[in-house]
């Protein structure tokens, strides 16, 4: 229980190409899935290309109800239904009143619990925290965190303790009983929308952002995010990681990473298939 998983299936944008399906990823941390968003084919791309099932998710996240971001749960709703008897357990916000937005939280095989902007639930071993985002309709990001997670024993401290006395050595926590201090796994995943509020995001191993468009006048007409944008909420929250996501299929992802990286250093643009792991030591 040191390391938490990130599976990016689709990291295109409302029209999706042959190389970046419709918005979603996985997160794993110990026995505990979590879905963020749920695009078209999510759940086909995720067997066919990356090799994960995802009929066992304990929950699904939904950023907000366009279609790239909401149109698969249905059929993986009926696949939990089928294998597991039971109904998809998904969280986001209301749908609001736009034409473009899909309401699935009557579909059949989906429980849904809606979420407002500082609601916090626990999914297996895993907390959700709801943010805003400013986006065409109602639209969440989420901090998902672990618990604390122990520093490492130091053996050689340790047994030089009675027996009785090691279990409230270590938790306490303190030096020199252990060599790494304690802390959570914590990363803030930003959907669609204007730039994340970097005090949401400070404490974070890795913000994911949305990276939609390169150019600021289209990003602000449609309440989206550039890559520069985001890479500046990276470098004032001081991430340790920046990963940009859900890009149009008109920009050039390479190039838009070597811009980011004048702001913010450690930043990549993610493609379908990437794996990151968070590991405390």
């Amino acid at each position: 229980m040191r390391e938490m998983r990130i599976l990016f299936i689709g990291t295109g944008g409302a029209i999706p190409t042959e190389d970046r399906g419709h918005p979603s990823l996985l997160v794993e941390y110990d026995s505990t899935k979590i879905l963020v968003d749920c695009g078209e084919g999510t759940q086909t791309r995720a067997k066919s290309l990356h090799g994960e099932s995802l009929h066992d998710v304990d929950a699904v996240l939904i950023t907000h109800h366009h279609a790239d971001h909401v149109s698969g749960l249905v059929p993986l709703a009926t696949t939990v239904s089928m294998l597991h008897g039971k109904n998809l357990r998904v969280y986001g916000p209301e749908p609001g009143d736009e034409a473009e937005a899909l309401d699935v939280r009557e579909c059949e095989g989906i429980d849904y619990e809606t979420l407002d902007p500082g609601d916090e639930v626990e999914v297996g071993n895993l907390r959700v925290k709801a943010f805003e985002s400013r986006h065409g309709v109602p639209c969440l990001d989420y901090r998902v965190e672990t618990d604390v997670v122990p520093g490492k024993a130091d053996p050689k401290a340790l047994n030089e303790l009675p027996p009785e006395r090691r279990g409230e050595a270590l938790r306490e926590r303190g030096s020199p009983y252990t060599i790494t201090e304690p802390g959570r796994i914590s990363v803030y995943l930003k959907g669609d929308g204007r730039p994340a509020d970097p005090s949401n995001v400070k404490g974070c191993d890795l913000l994911v952002h949305e990276a939609t468009f390169d150019d600021p006048g289209d990003a602000r007409r449609y309440m989206h995010s550039t890559h520069v944008e985001a890479a500046e909420v990276a470098k004032k929250a001081n991430v340790t990681f920046l990963v940009l996501t859900h890009f149009s299929a008109k920009v050039d992802p390479v190039r838009m990473r070597e811009e980011a990286k004048e702001v913010f250093p450690n930043v990549v643009t993610a493609e379908d298939g990437l794996r990151i792991s968070l590991r405390r030591l």
